[in-house]
């Protein structure tokens, strides 16, 4: 995008189409129905691409085919880096907060709520799988296939903030300006989710509702900046993409070894949308 209406066009369909969509989402969150909010939050992911596309911007110029060559190791830092950032901050959370590391037999009734979570063990039990083999399957899941997959959902707000509305904001007030600015709109853009769903914080955690989605703004100036910088060194929108899926897939998992008592404290981590 090239012109103040052009950006201004971009937001307006962006926010409505997410936030509508995103409103759907919360009724289905408030009945209980945990799979349709995740499925209608999934393609809620689409609205930048489609900001972008109505507001006339040139998508077709954000680098949509994958630059393997000379491009490696970007595509590696994109893919594992995540897993790495999630790992240190869990570390570094548990370290501060020894007494709220648990079995994951805690953590999946933690993260899942005690009547899914004993159903969810109750099915690993008939199938035969013990809960550190179910967390060790799940570590290799966000490390193998999880990050290409949530790539292709990740790719439709990629096009839209990195591809199209960080660009035009760092021509207009420089790159640092530009990608705090960027991070800024990009986390207000989960707002309604966080605050009326819990979506990532829950309802538990000190200062809800509203210390959650000044978190989560912080989160996403944080990961925006890692976004915007592996956009410019790989050359093609899949680079944030894939690093935008990784984030995704690896930032529940620390929960699966925390106690019940973590709730209160999960603004701060161990998950990687927390501020440790």
């Amino acid at each position: 995008m090239k012109t103040k209406k052009q950006f201004i066009i971009y937001l307006i369909v962006t926010f409505g189409l997410a936030w509508i969509l995103q409103g759907i989402s919360i009724y289905f969150a408030s009945i209980g129905n945990t799979g349709l909010f995740q499925i209608i939050i999934a393609f809620s992911m689409f609205a930048p691409l489609i900001g972008a596309i109505v507001s006339k911007s040139n998508v077709s110029k954000i680098g949509w085919k994958p630059k393997f060559k000379g491009h490696v190791k970007n595509y590696l830092f994109s893919w594992f880096m995540p897993a790495v950032l999630g790992i240190l901050g869990a570390v570094l959370f548990f370290i501060i907060f020894p007494g709220l590391f648990g079995t994951v037999e805690d953590g999946i009734i933690a993260a899942a709520g005690a009547e899914q979570g004993k159903a969810l063990l109750d099915e690993l039990a008939i199938q035969g799988i013990s809960p550190w083999v179910f967390f060790a399957i799940t570590i290799i899941e966000t490390l193998t296939y999880a990050p290409a997959i949530n790539a292709i959902f990740a790719a439709g707000e990629e096009a839209g903030w990195r591809g199209a509305m960080y660009p035009y904001l760092k021509e207009k007030f420089g790159t640092n300006k530009g990608r705090i600015l960027g991070g800024t709109i990009w986390g207000v853009w989960h707002w309604p989710i966080i605050i009326f769903a819990g979506y990532e914080y829950g309802t538990e955690y000190f200062g809800f509702p509203w210390v959650g989605p000044l978190a989560f703004v912080i989160i996403a100036i944080v990961f925006g900046i890692l976004c915007d910088y592996v956009y410019q060194k790989g050359e093609s929108i899949w680079a944030p993409s894939i690093f935008h899926g990784a984030i995704n897939a690896f930032a529940g998992v620390p929960t699966l070894l925390v106690t019940s008592e973590f709730a209160k404290y999960r603004i701060l981590g161990p998950s990687s949308v927390g501020l440790i």
